[in-house]
C-alpha cells in the first residue's frame, strides 16, 4: 500500500504492520532518512528496503546505521529487488 509521504508511511506502517517496507529516500514531508530514524525511534521492528537513484556511500552508510535492511539502487532490477526482497524475509523466519 503505497503511502503519500513520509509521515503518512509511519502511520500506515504502525497501523498496518506490513512485512516489508519500500522506501525511497526523497519524498515529501519527511526524507527516507528522518522515516528511518522516526521509525527506529518508535520502535517499529519492520525491514526496511531502500530504493534509491542516490548513489553516494554516505548515503548507503546512513540508511544503513539507521537500519536499514537493505539498500538497492534505482532505475530498479527485477531480478536484485526479488533476491533483496526474498533475502530480507528469509532472514525473519
Amino acid at each position: 500500500m503505497p503511502a503519500k509521504g513520509g509521515v503518512e508511511g509511519i502511520e500506515l506502517a504502525i497501523e498496518k504492520k506490513p512485512d516489508l517496507i519500500i522506501l525511497d529516500l526523497l519524498m515529501p514531508e519527511f526524507d527516507g532518512f528522518e522515516v528511518l530514524k522516526e521509525l527506529k525511534r518508535k520502535s517499529v521492528d519492520i525491514p526496511v528496503l531502500i530504493a534509491s537513484a542516490d548513489i553516494q556511500d554516505t548515503s548507503h552508510d546512513l540508511c544503513m546505521e539507521l537500519g536499514a535492511a537493505d539498500f538497492i539502487n534505482k532505475p530498479i532490477n527485477h531480478d536484485k529487488l526479488t533476491t533483496a526482497i526474498n533475502r530480507i524475509l528469509g532472514s525473519r523466519d
